[in-house]
């Protein structure tokens, strides 16, 4: 039936979104060659111990769309993979005009499940979605809901525009993905601040971001230079 359907899709989808932690903190985390790269007390430790969000995969290469928040931390950083696997994190780039960024996750020669990504245009009012982040530090937690408004722009909030939907998502969410029933990623998750509000920058405004900063460390916006000013009669 239709929830058991929800409940293949997760299993399907859940290993391409990982967990991003502050590296060293009491445990081992495997460099690029799949190797101990040496004492964790020897990495950086300005940030707290926990969970800063996730992150979701979306090349087979280990490139993953995170959160600004969690881009921009000045900490050195892991991803946990859904079976408890650490592996390095390294920031790419950031657009702080959308909030995303890319990161690449290095497990070495290991093969690394991905999310395709979907056509956010194309979902309709009432579409069933699945919301996969880390919310309060719990790794791959899965919450499931329905769109409540299709991609739009609302005002005093810093994006193009935004995904609604009522699955859960908290700020601990940050970075996770919004999947479709088709398991393709039609949302990153983004905190908005608005209460009861859970949102998502929605997958055609991501692949654009996603393509400009793995090909140009940067997104290009257009700018006409024009002001407006009130005239006197």
């Amino acid at each position: 039936d239709g929830w058991d359907s929800l409940a293949v899709l997760a299993a399907r989808v859940r290993a391409s979104i990982v967990d991003v932690r502050y590296a060293g903190f009491g445990t081992t985390v495997l460099d690029g060659d799949g190797e101990d790269p040496g004492d964790p007390g020897d990495f950086e430790s300005s940030g707290r111990p926990g969970s800063l969000g996730a992150a979701t995969l979306v090349d087979p290469s280990g490139l993953a769309i995170t959160s600004a928040e969690i881009a921009l931390t000045r900490s050195r950083l892991e991803a946990v993979l859904l079976d408890g696997t650490r592996c390095p994190l390294t920031v790419v780039a950031v657009d702080e005009g959308s909030r995303l960024g890319v990161a690449r996750v290095d497990c070495g020669s290991r093969p690394l499940p991905f999310l395709a990504f979907g056509d956010s245009g194309a979902l309709r009012l009432g579409e069933w979605v699945l919301a996969v982040g880390s919310p309060a530090g719990l790794p791959s937690t899965v919450t499931a809901g329905v769109i409540t408004a299709t991609p739009r722009q609302i005002s005093n909030v810093p994006y193009d525009e935004i995904l609604q939907t009522d699955a859960a998502m908290s700020w601990g969410s940050t970075g996770g993905a919004l999947v479709s029933l088709r398991g393709e990623l039609i949302g990153v998750s983004v905190p908005l601040g608005l209460y009861g509000v859970h949102s998502a920058v929605p997958s055609a405004v991501v692949q654009r971001v996603f393509a400009q900063l793995v090909e140009k460390g940067r997104v290009v916006r257009p700018w006409l230079g024009l002001m407006p000013q009130a005239l006197s009669e």
